[in-house]
């Protein structure tokens, strides 16, 4: 519950955040974090921070308990899919043809690249669940053209693609961060 606690915590992480208190959360002694006679058992998180009434003063009893969400709709999974179309291009699966690479509709998934390390070789083995960092710049690389590096892992290139996010081979137009 830990793990999908941080993950879906993830999603919210451009909602305003501390203005309107602190939770703790004990860990049982069964949690695998639970250090028996620690004096940190427990989670700490920051409330979403409500939205002052009509005095102008946040904390005050006309507060709006609503928050400010500064990235999309509150819970959308754009932790998982990305919100921008560059990045959801290295998320998806492609195949590479004789008319370039096509988009096969799915996420693209984690796989051991075999002894020659390149993507969609005759000796991957699929392994499932979502790509490592290391599968996704061998699918930009070997399908799609795009020399990624461990530095693009928070600065990728920005690429062009249509109206629904699908990736359109060219030139690199610049970063994104």
């Amino acid at each position: 519950m830990t793990f999908f606690g941080q993950f879906f915590d993830h999603g919210l992480d451009l909602v305003t955040k501390g203005g309107s208190g602190t939770v703790f959360i004990p860990l049982q002694p069964d949690d695998p974090l639970y250090v028996p006679g620690g004096h940190a058992n427990f989670m700490v998180l920051t409330r979403a921070t409500n939205q002052p009434g009509a005095d102008g003063i946040l904390g005050t009893a006309d507060d709006i308990h609503e928050h400010t969400n500064t990235t999309t709709p509150f819970v959308d999974q754009n932790q998982t899919y990305s919100s921008h179309p560059s990045h959801q291009v290295f998320l998806r699966g492609y195949l590479l043809t004789n008319d370039g690479p096509i988009a096969t509709g799915r996420l693209i998934t984690n796989r051991d690249l075999g002894a020659d390390g390149k993507y969609g070789t005759a000796d991957d083995t699929e392994i499932g669940g979502m790509a490592t960092w290391k599968v996704v710049k061998a699918q930009a690389n070997n399908v799609l053209g795009i020399h990624l590096t461990d530095a693009d892992v928070d600065n990728a290139p920005l690429l062009a693609t249509d109206a629904y996010g699908n990736f359109i081979k060219g030139r690199t137009a610049s970063r994104w961060s």
